[in-house]
């Protein structure tokens, strides 16, 4: 399930993999757009380096480019 991919992320990481996870849309989320999300919460800097950090640990994919992330389907 979802949630239990959440184990082991931090607070930003797991902010992250929720705001990707709520976008619907077939192309997934822009990074952009994930900053902007959270843009009180996390800086630009760490989203990225959660967006790194999740793609590389199979959590996310990147969609039409490497902006753009879906969740892995579990």
């Amino acid at each position: 399930s979802a949630d239990s991919a959440l184990n082991g992320l931090s607070p930003n990481q797991a902010m992250v993999f929720r705001c990707i996870q709520s976008v619907k849309v077939d192309e997934g989320a822009h990074v952009q757009q994930i900053i902007a999300n959270l843009k009180n919460k996390v800086s630009e800097k760490d989203v990225r380096a959660a967006v790194e950090f999740l793609s590389g640990e199979g959590h996310v994919y990147s969609t039409t480019d490497d902006e753009h992330y879906k969740c892995t389907d579990w």
